[in-house]
């Protein structure tokens, strides 16, 4: 019966069904309130209860007490703005706390400013936390071997949702693997940005400019290291380290992005056209999109014509220079 309104503004779900019984009849006892919704008589008395002391019904008689749903409109509205107040004080609050961790950040002795942890299962809670808690960007060089990062929680969106803000660079070699170009657009969105380089060194992600996790740390013995690295000067240098390797790679359309309903290419033909500047081969193109290496082939020539040029480096000028990709 659509939303939960009163579940999504901290009820529980027996106090929101049993709310919304009460507003469809002029008045109901408990008993008949549980007999209707199916539930024990103990918990819909308890939720009854909850919802007196919210304001949402009143009680009348005593003997079975009848009860009556305020009008949503003002109960409801005096709910919203009880939320309201707290979200406003969280949000102080919070900013409190950041602007303390701040102060705390730049106490931090050069032993506190790199935190190393081993244990895999550690590692991934710290990193699902920190795209979680994003509120800004996510930066990311991804080198193989290709790993997506998932939690078991349907409902968790741990991918940033900032437009243009979830900047992705791919090592080339990762698309060699079979499937892992279907796994880089699972786990995309359309206002992401992608590029490939020939050699990515390392995996590293970096969130709100604040927080960064370098993977991996090789030990002699044991399994390797991951890497926190805090708001310090190697932090700033491992920005740097990123931009210089974004300026240097080539702009990858998953095909995901939206574009001019003039442009002279469809999807498919955009998609083959972006893994060929990455330097894919026709057989690599071929296995990741399913499809025959003559097809691909057929598409890069169709893709020639069009361009009116005779040569795939000559392609790749004319792509760029009429913004068939996007821009770069």
């Amino acid at each position: 019966m659509g939303c939960r309104v009163l579940t999504d503004l901290g009820g529980t779900a027996d106090e929101d069904a049993a709310y919304r019984y009460l507003i469809t009849v002029p008045s109901a006892t408990a008993a008949t309130i549980a007999a209707e919704l199916d539930r024990p008589v103990p918990e819909v008395t308890a939720a009854l209860a909850a919802l007196a002391r919210r304001g949402l019904v009143t009680s009348a008689g005593a003997d079975p007490v009848r009860y009556v749903a305020a009008p949503p409109t003002i109960a409801g509205q005096a709910l919203l703005n009880q939320q309201r107040e707290a979200l406003v004080r969280a949000e102080a609050g919070l900013a409190e706390l950041v602007t303390a961790y701040r102060q705390g950040s730049a106490l931090r002795a050069v032993t506190e400013v790199v935190e190393v942890i081993k244990e895999p299962d550690a590692v991934r809670q710290r990193v699902t936390g920190m795209l979680r808690g994003a509120r800004r960007e996510m930066l990311a060089l991804v080198a193989p071997p290709f790993v997506a990062i998932t939690v078991d929680d349907e409902d968790a969106q741990i991918q940033v949702r900032v437009s243009g803000a979830n900047r992705t660079v791919y090592d080339r070699r990762i698309f060699e693997t079979p499937g892992a170009l279907e796994s880089a657009r699972t786990h995309a969105h359309a206002e992401d940005e992608w590029r490939v380089h020939d050699r990515v060194p390392m995996k590293l992600i970096i969130v709100d400019r604040e927080l960064a996790v370098l993977s991996t740390v090789y030990a002699e013995t044991g399994p390797p290291g991951t890497m926190l690295v805090h708001r310090s000067t190697l932090l700033e240098a491992l920005l740097g380290f990123y931009e210089l390797i974004w300026s240097q790679s080539v702009p990858l359309s998953l095909g995901l992005a939206v574009m001019p309903a003039d442009s002279p290419l469809s999807d498919e033909e955009r998609l083959v056209l972006s893994l060929l500047l990455t330097g894919m081969t026709d057989q690599a193109i071929a296995m990741h999109l399913g499809v025959g290496h003559r097809s691909v082939q057929r598409t890069v020539r169709r893709l020639m014509d069009l361009a009116e040029v005779s040569t795939r480096i000559q392609l790749g000028w004319h792509a760029h220079r009429y913004g068939w990709l996007g821009p770069a």
